[in-house]
């Protein structure tokens, strides 16, 4: 039995996902039929029984709601970590499940403010503050911002935002890196990154699919391969630069890499815009 609003439930034995039928009739005919027509459908609260997920919380009390006063709430999507399947969900939910395939998908935002050696994989965020330290061999999410110190690997399918003052150890894979204004850190292992910014100073060897930034208060020090590449006037860039096509396909500085132009240093004032070149031409 389910409350009369459920659009879909799980089942308490099998934990299988499926949507509710109102007015169908589960198991045989009921000796009484007149007298069940006439007694309520029960409403089971989640402190009630411990055979209820726990992801039958305020936020389904939340959506319920909406639907019963008429208003429609805001939807996210969320792709399977398993077979990548996208669904659509509340954007209030902090878990779901895969209809595809079943996988379990986190969906909570990671606030880290002390020490935190867990890890993470989830379709949210994670903030870590200035205090925080955060030490996991995996961490998977959707965007990050990173104030304190890290140990770990780092995989987000979104843009990671670094205010930092020192270094950090372990991979950081991203669609997007942006170091801020006041930044000065450096990175121990490759970042393989889409698009890189640098605002603040920045120490580290960088693969980007895209086009690498620099502002003119950032400073860049490093070995970069990118498809473009251009420094404002007053930013700084020291190290070897690899221009490639666009259409060739990516590589990290684990792997082989094509073979350097030359080592390029820019005074402050000085400005270099990069395109799609040949690695022949530089």
């Amino acid at each position: 039995m389910e409350p009369e609003l459920a659009k879909s439930t799980f089942c308490r034995r099998c934990s299988q996902y499926f949507a509710i039928t109102h007015g169908a009739r589960v198991g045989g005919s009921s000796p009484e039929p007149a007298k069940a027509a006439e007694q309520p459908r029960p409403v089971y609260l989640a402190s009630a029984s411990r055979e209820l997920p726990e992801r039958t919380d305020a936020s389904g009390f939340k959506q319920r709601l909406g639907e019963l006063i008429g208003s429609k709430p805001k939807q996210r999507i969320a792709a399977c970590f398993e077979c990548a399947s996208a669904h659509e969900v509340s954007s209030s939910a902090t878990s779901t499940t895969c209809k595809a395939c079943g996988a379990y998908i986190d969906l909570q935002d990671y606030k880290i403010a002390s020490s935190f050696s867990r890890n993470i994989k989830t379709r949210g965020s994670v903030y870590l503050g200035s205090k925080g330290d955060l030490s996991s061999s995996k961490i998977v999410c959707s965007e990050a911002t990173l104030h304190g110190k890290m140990r770990g690997n780092l995989h987000c399918d979104g843009p990671v935002t670094i205010r930092v003052q020192g270094k950090l150890f372990g991979t950081i894979e991203a669609g997007a890196l942006i170091v801020e204004k006041g930044s000065d850190v450096q990175f121990s292992r490759p970042l393989k990154v889409a698009s890189l910014e640098v605002h603040g100073k920045m120490t580290g060897h960088v693969a980007s699919e895209s086009h690498i930034f620099i502002s003119k208060h950032g400073s860049l020090d490093g070995d970069v391969t990118a498809t473009g590449f251009t420094v404002e006037k007053g930013g700084i860039y020291q190290g070897e630069l690899t221009i490639t096509p666009k259409q060739a396909p990516s590589q990290t500085f684990a792997a082989a890499v094509p073979p350097p132009v030359g080592r390029v240093e820019h005074p402050p004032h000085s400005s270099l815009l990069g395109g799609e070149q040949s690695p022949a031409h530089g």
